[in-house]
């Protein structure tokens, strides 16, 4: 932020030269004068700046969470730096390192020079050539903590040499393979988010050995098991169509738009944040509700996506939904149709 100091001066018109040379010599000297003259810093926008496969864009000593990100200024997509001031870039997964000569490492620090130069071991690179080999890894991994029920917790993000940068949580039920609860921050800056980043397969991070999630979402696969349960072709086609969006599709929990960078983005792609639910409901009134949610936030906030079907309490209290049919206080897990 510049403060313009304005002065008010009292003089005969004959000092005026003098006083005007005199401001001038104390703002372009040298010494502790010449600190005051502000430097120009970088800003790098989130939708045009990030090359493919982008680096992780990570704040040195920052936290191991959604926050240790260099995030982009709110409301917008652009992310300032100022001069000098240094960053980290990582490209986690086996054989992925950053694109820059002479390093061959996956975590490089880059410092800011200006506008969307970046220096790295003494060599100037504008930022839209800092490039990944290959995609950043995300990964899915046990805890070794229980969570609600006696039920395994999960956690979502980026190994980074031996930090683990976590993004979400997930309550999973090891035994039905069905997830619980997720948990995740939803932050501030998120309207600054990149958009259109291409969507990923989905994967199942090994927590499915005896059930293939990709299977059973099929149609054909779902018009036998309706079939099977209603014990009528005909009735199973009320319910699935082959041809519309009457089927039950891979509902995000916590939604692919819920973070900032497409890296992040790629890492909501697991079968264990995910909830069967009917296309018609989750391409139409879901997808506007996490629309609706992603424009509240004017400060970091936590948001709490549910599973699929009624769960009991976690203990919270707040009302999340009411209508002149239903209540869905915080008391009980938000079902999803």
């Amino acid at each position: 932020m510049l403060i313009y100091i304005c002065l008010k001066l009292s003089i005969m018109y004959t000092m005026l030269p003098i006083v005007i040379l005199s401001l001038f010599m104390g703002l372009v000297g040298t010494g502790d004068a010449a600190a005051i003259i502000p430097k120009a810093g970088c800003s790098v926008s989130v939708n045009t700046d990030l090359a493919a496969p982008q680096p992780l864009l990570l704040i040195p000593g920052g936290s191991l969470d959604v926050y240790g990100f260099k995030l982009p200024t709110v409301p917008g997509d652009v992310i300032s730096f100022l001069a000098g001031e240094a960053l980290t870039l990582a490209c986690p997964g086996t054989n992925n390192f950053l694109n820059v000569a002479g390093t061959g490492n996956s975590v490089v620090t880059a410092t800011c020079v200006s506008g969307k130069n970046f220096r790295i071991n003494g060599v100037n690179y504008a930022f839209s050539t800092l490039t990944c080999r290959s995609i950043p890894s995300h990964t899915a991994r046990a805890t070794g903590k229980i969570c609600y029920n006696k039920n395994i917790e999960l956690e979502v993000g980026f190994l980074v040499g031996t930090n683990f940068y976590n993004l979400h949580e997930i309550c999973f039920d090891s035994a039905d393979a069905n997830p619980i609860y997720t948990k995740f921050d939803l932050v501030a800056n998120i309207g600054g988010l990149q958009t259109g980043f291409p969507r990923p397969s989905w994967v199942e991070g090994g927590f499915y050995p005896n059930l293939t999630p990709n299977t059973q979402y099929g149609r054909n696969q779902q018009i036998a098991t309706f079939s099977t349960i209603l014990g009528s072709t005909d009735l199973s086609a009320q319910y699935v169509s082959s041809t519309s969006d009457y089927y039950l599709s891979r509902g995000h929990l916590i939604a692919k738009a819920d973070y900032v960078y497409g890296s992040q983005q790629r890492a909501t792609f697991y079968y264990m944040n995910s909830a069967p639910q009917w296309q018609t409901f989750n391409g139409g009134n879901w997808n506007t509700l996490e629309d609706n949610v992603r424009r509240v936030p004017n400060t970091d906030s936590e948001a709490y996506p549910h599973a699929s079907h009624p769960y009991s309490s976690i203990g919270c209290t707040k009302l999340l939904y009411s209508s002149s049919l239903m209540l869905f206080p915080s008391t009980g897990l938000l079902s999803r149709p």
